[in-house]
Order: C-alpha cells, then structure tokens, then sequence
C-alpha cells in the first residue's frame, strides 16, 4: 500500500512534520451588507412571486419597496407598534 503524501506547504503537513510555524486558518468574520438593515426570508408559492412582479411594474417601484408595504399594512391591521418609517414608494 502507498503512503499518501500532503503538500509540502499545508498545515497539516507542517504539522505532522513537527514544524513550530504551521500556520492555521481562522474563519472569517460575517460581512455586513447593509448597515442598519437585517434580512428577513420566507419560502413561498412562485405565484407570490409572479403578483409581486406584477405590483412591481404597475408601481414603478422596486421589489423592496414593495415589500416594505406589507409589514405596515399587518401592523396597521394588529396594531403593532413600529419604531421606524417604512419607506413607501419611491
């Protein structure tokens, strides 16, 4: 049977070569894309998708604004407080 061999430069090669300098990789930190903002998903029916095209192009708004709408509407409707201005519409 074969022994297999590492990449002289790895860190596991280093390290089972007793080298003291072996380096390690640190995970990366999460990258924040839109400061002030947090992302809020669902999975839901393409047919929801296709009617918010459809709001989207007789609006003339873009889809997340679109979407800004109905967290008021439900907040309205419950009376929920809201901290802050949803923006509607452009």
């Amino acid at each position: 049977m074969q022994k297999q061999s590492l990449a002289p430069g790895s860190a596991v090669a280093g390290a089972q070569n007793g080298a003291a300098g072996a380096t390690v990789d640190t995970p990366k930190t999460r990258q924040i894309h839109k400061a002030g903002g947090v992302s809020i998903s669902a999975y839901l029916p393409a047919e929801v998708k296709a009617s918010l095209r459809m709001v989207q192009a007789k609006t003339g708004n873009i889809v997340k604004e679109c979407l800004a709408e109905a967290p008021g509407d439900i907040f309205r409707k419950y009376n929920a407080p809201v901290s802050v201005a949803l923006r509607e519409g452009r």
